[in-house]
């Protein structure tokens, strides 16, 4: 595609044309090189010299040329491709193959621009650093996630993360920590009620323009999405702090009252944003005073225990609001 108009990509080689009649991916590399998933018939590259080359499970470590996925990193100068059975890396300075992790059901593979090997599958997403030994870490429905089957996944030029599933689709905001070297996904998702309408998504039909809008391929039509204007929770949410118990004894407390507690005892909090028709897109975090990390909660309870001795003040609030609306409960 020159801009204006479009052609096959055509090698006089017949073994060639016939080894890609069927590709589900195609990228160009740093040296020019073009890299093609197919579907039965491993990974192929075509060199800017008109020569190319085939990984197949005969001549490399693949155990199945049946793929799945691929995604290239400029930065780390690596291809990543996957089949049903494992994750692997080609570097394509040299034309080497490795397996780097046993994975199954692999549906989709994306890097991003931290580095971070993204890892769809039907069972959740799955997230990686490939620049230093972090392990693997995934997010599921519990954490927000729109479905637990992945479709696609693609980044915006903000940064986040859109990840389309056999069910909606979800935003995944990205909180950098410095201090840990590491980062804290946030989902967001949409569901039919959101305008994504009825359909199943397809795979690997993501797109990103440059104006921040988002295409998504829905079962027979496209869903456009403005990423500037999606934000979390659209309105402000009045979140209130519904139950406190002390080691399982219900408490109540006035404001600006204290509430005493011994070393053993531990503390229950529960909360509401009292917006019932977003239950699975209201996340919450907390702190404690003298605290710099904010930490995600498990739904809308809270459990401490082993709390140190003296004096503090325990902040809730509402993932990503816009004026990030706080209660506090002073222990």
């Amino acid at each position: 595609w020159d801009g204006r108009s479009s052609d096959s990509l055509w090698c006089p080689d017949d073994k060639f044309n016939f080894n890609t009649r069927f590709c589900s991916h195609v990228f160009k590399d740093n040296y020019g090189s073009i890299w093609i998933l197919t579907f039965n018939r491993g990974i192929v590259c075509l060199m800017p010299d008109g020569k190319w080359r085939q990984f197949t499970r005969d001549n490399s470590d693949l155990v199945s040329d049946f793929m799945t996925s691929m995604t290239y990193s400029p930065e780390l100068d690596k291809v990543f491709v996957s089949n049903r059975q494992c994750i692997y890396e080609i570097q394509t300075n040299n034309m080497t193959l490795k397996k780097v992790i046993d994975f199954s059901q692999v549906t989709n593979l994306f890097i991003d621009s931290r580095c971070i090997l993204w890892i769809g599958t039907t069972d959740g997403l799955y997230y990686t650093y490939m620049t230093q030994d972090s392990g693997i870490s995934k997010i599921d429905i519990s954490d927000g996630l729109s479905h637990n089957s992945i479709t696609g996944i693609g980044e915006d030029m903000k940064g986040d993360l859109w990840v389309t599933t056999n069910h909606g689709f979800t935003h995944i905001y990205i909180i950098d920590d410095p201090h840990k070297k590491s980062i804290e996904p946030r989902c967001f998702p949409y569901y039919e009620d959101d305008g994504t309408g009825d359909g199943r998504f397809t795979l690997n039909s993501i797109c990103f323009s440059e104006d921040g809008s988002i295409l998504l391929g829905n079962d027979g039509k496209v869903i456009k999405v403005n990423s500037n204007a999606a934000s979390p929770n659209k309105k402000e949410n009045d979140l209130k702090v519904t139950a406190v118990m002390v080691s399982g004894e219900n408490v109540r407390i006035a404001d600006n009252d204290i509430l005493r507690m011994n070393h053993n005892d531990n503390l229950t909090v529960t909360v509401s944003a009292m917006d019932y028709m977003n239950l699975n897109k209201i996340r919450f975090e907390f702190r404690l005073d003298g605290s710099e990390d904010w930490t995600m909660m498990q739904g809308n309870l809270l459990f401490l225990n082993r709390i140190p001795s003296g004096k503090h003040k325990l902040k809730i609030r509402i993932i990503g609001a816009v004026h990030d609306p706080e209660d506090t409960v002073e222990v």
